[in-house]
């Protein structure tokens, strides 16, 4: 399916409130609008989490509210979209209670461009304590969402099955919440923790055709990996799959691989290239060579980001079998964002793309793909040579797929 989004760069949102920050981009699978989720501060004392659409025509309509309770923090926000429809769902964390707990609403992209909402607000996490970093994936089979996040409060990574009733739009818990089996890095538990703006840490989680993925930092070396299976008898199981082992891991991402793996790309702490390499997963061995460098430019780079190139709108399930390639992007201090396309091999497919060079503040990219266009979606303080609002704002970079 073509999409036609704004091609070059614009503004994606602006404000004078000096800390508009994005969170996650994801594109619709019946349409192929783009929806981006982003903070900001809505009055002096509340930073809350919104909406912004564009259109698969290339429409803009303003942005939305995610919550129905704006008078308190939320962060942390994270996104899916639903197979065969233009609906997805958002997760974030909020301190509504006083404590931060995770939450989850569903959303509709309607013909005109605006986006309505068609569940109320659900909470995710217990109420005892902090809860933060809530992500999510959909399962189009199953038509169910597994949503992980941290308990500050437990010290520990949790978890669940929901699904959302297509008749009232109310969520039911599939399972009840299981703990992560195995220790993280102690540096989650924190109520300041913002994975989204992070520039360490890194929780991450994706579909596969049997099971669902995550990965999260272990230590300072160690990346984890873990197959959550699919529910059974209102459980979810749990299986650790070989630890990832790299010297001063930081920031990571993980993305799949349809010849049965999982990808990961990362930089170490420091100043560090961007690499990519192959994780164990069904017990197959890591590829043989080990980690790939991926930047051309040698320059420090930051906070990669991983996106697999697939058609998106394929029947609810699919996963394509051959010919995969992956989007790699990566922030460098001073210099922009950069990205490049990769075969399964991580071997670059052309020259690498700066985005926004001349603004020594564009970082926090996010990256999605249709079957015709490429969205760079990332914070600046500037549009070029114009100074965004206080100098910081989202911008939105469109390419044609050569």
């Amino acid at each position: 399916m073509n999409t036609y989004y704004p091609v070059g760069q614009t503004v994606f949102f602006d404000s004078a409130s000096a800390n508009d920050k994005i969170c996650a981009i994801a594109v619709t699978s019946l349409s192929g609008h783009l929806v981006g989720i982003y903070t900001t501060i809505r009055t002096l004392t509340f930073t809350s989490v919104y909406g912004k659409v564009v259109t698969a025509s290339g429409i803009m309509p303003p942005p939305f509210t995610v919550p129905d309770d704006t008078d308190h923090n939320q962060k942390d926000a994270h996104v899916a979209t639903i197979d065969g429809t233009d609906d997805f769902v958002v997760v974030w964390t909020s301190n509504t209670t006083g404590n931060y707990l995770t939450w989850i609403r569903r959303f509709r992209v309607v013909e005109d461009g605006r986006v309505i909402p068609v569940s109320a607000t659900a909470q995710l996490s217990n109420s005892g304590g902090d809860h933060m970093a809530p992500r999510v994936v959909f399962l189009p089979v199953e038509k169910l969402f597994l949503v992980i996040w941290i308990s500050v409060h437990n010290h520990d990574v949790q978890y669940r099955y929901v699904a959302c009733s297509e008749t009232d739009g109310s969520f039911e818990n599939i399972t009840d919440i299981a703990t992560l089996n195995d220790t993280v890095d102690r540096d989650y538990f924190s109520t300041d923790l913002d994975i989204c703006n992070d520039k360490t840490l890194s929780l991450c989680v994706i579909n596969t055709p049997t099971c669902v993925i995550a990965a999260l930092k272990r230590s300072h070396n160690e990346v984890g990996v873990y197959e959550i299976l699919r529910p059974e008898s209102g459980h979810a199981i749990q299986q650790n799959l070989p630890v990832y082992q790299v010297d001063n891991i930081s920031k990571f991402d993980i993305g799949y691989d349809s010849r049965g793996s999982v990808k990961i790309v990362y930089v170490h702490t420091g100043s560090s290239p961007v690499y990519g390499d192959t994780l164990v997963e069904n017990n197959l061995p890591q590829a043989t060579g080990g980690p790939l460098q991926l930047n051309q430019l040698y320059q420090p780079c930051g906070r990669p980001v991983i996106v697999p190139v697939v058609n998106i709108a394929p029947p609810a399930g699919a996963f394509a079998s051959a010919g995969i390639n992956y989007l790699v992007g990566w922030e460098i201090d001073g210099t922009g964002c950069f990205f490049n396309r990769f075969n399964a091999d991580f071997f670059a497919l052309g020259g690498e793309t700066g985005i926004n060079s001349n603004d020594a503040a564009t970082d926090n990219l996010r990256l999605c793909i249709t079957d015709n266009q490429i969205a760079a979606v990332f914070q600046a303080s500037k549009n070029e040579a114009l100074h965004l609002g206080e100098n910081a704002g989202i911008l939105m970079h469109v390419y044609y797929l050569p």
